[in-house]
């Protein structure tokens, strides 16, 4: 079936978050000119709400949803915004990480705490009540490598565990109530929203060429392990490699959902069968020239998955 397409505004400059609304009927679109984009998964897709969130105009790189009608964003300018988004949307709070730029968000499993991570390489644990910094994590993520923290990710059934990634070929696995690193695993280059977890399961999608090491699977439990990997085609079609930016897993946990800009497409791939492709999708923008994505999403029920990126359309996808 081909996939459905949600038009995002014309001077949306990009997308660079999507998320699904935990009963998925809405789809929450993070815009490169600080927009957000509510839109319906279900009858008319046309119906957008546009939350004005960053008023630079500059990226909205990070969205979580806490439930149906709250939605929390962060963008390059360093604002952290909560939203009510019933009916047109109103503002519930909002404040400021200074000097920093936020890429990477995400809630622990209780929604008790929130995390944010981007450009100062550090990662920032606030309460989800008052919005105070409970703890700032003071080993920086990549403390040798000028880029930033992309990506971070609680875990499903722990609130203290956490796993931040970047640039810097480590991904950091941390115990909020441990004063130290948990451990470390060293390798994959993360460049985006590219870390998930299903139980003990981490996923890694990384920024390199090779599709025979872009996709591992490793047991946040322990260290030194050989990762699983599942192989993401890369073909022969002149793309330039795999190349990462965005890596999800399926709610239920057996499949696996990543693009980047090497391919521009996303591909679903089953672990049963180890990376069998089951679904595949190119992004392009309206004149039929094939664009990076960067975001991708699955849906609470596992039928659908939603993929975005430097086009002007959304691909709203069965899976």
């Amino acid at each position: 079936m081909a996939p459905t397409q949600l038009s995002v505004r014309d001077e949306a400059s990009g997308v660079f978050s999507v998320r699904f609304s935990p009963d998925g009927s809405h789809l929450a679109v993070a815009c490169g000119d600080g927009g957000v984009e509510v839109k319906k998964t279900t009858g008319d897709h046309s119906t957008t709400y546009l939350l004005s969130t960053i008023d630079e105009k500059i990226p909205v790189t990070a969205l979580c949803w806490t439930r149906e009608d709250r939605l929390t964003v962060a963008g390059t300018t360093g604002w952290i915004k909560h939203w009510n988004t019933a009916g047109r949307g109103a503002l519930l709070h909002s404040f400021r990480e200074e000097e920093n730029e936020i890429l990477a968000l995400d809630y622990d499993c209780k929604q008790r705490t929130f995390a944010t991570g981007g450009k100062d390489k550090r990662l920032r644990l606030y309460d989800a009540q008052t919005n105070a910094l409970i703890r700032t994590f003071d080993e920086p993520l990549t403390p040798n490598d000028p880029e930033h923290v992309f990506a971070l990710k609680f875990h499903l059934s722990n609130p203290n565990v956490l796993v931040g990634a970047g640039w810097g070929r480590v991904v950091k696995i941390w115990d909020a109530r441990v004063p130290t690193l948990l451990r470390d695993i060293q390798g994959p280059k993360v460049c985006g929203d590219s870390l998930d977890l299903f139980e003990d399961t981490l996923l890694v999608g990384s920024w390199c060429a090779s599709g025979d090491e872009a996709i591992q699977l490793f047991d946040v439990r322990f260290s030194g392990r050989e990762p699983v990997v599942l192989p993401f085609p890369v073909g022969d079609s002149g793309a330039s490699g795999a190349y990462l930016y965005a890596a999800k897993f399926t709610k239920d946990g057996k499949r696996v959902v990543a693009g980047g800009s090497g391919t521009h497409d996303a591909k679903m791939l089953d672990r049963a069968s180890g990376g069998n492709v089951v679904a595949q999708v190119a992004l392009a923008n309206a004149a039929g020239t094939p664009k990076a994505v960067q975001a991708v999403d699955t849906s609470p029920d596992n039928t659908a998955f939603a993929v975005a990126g430097l086009s002007e359309h959304v691909l709203l996808c069965s899976a």
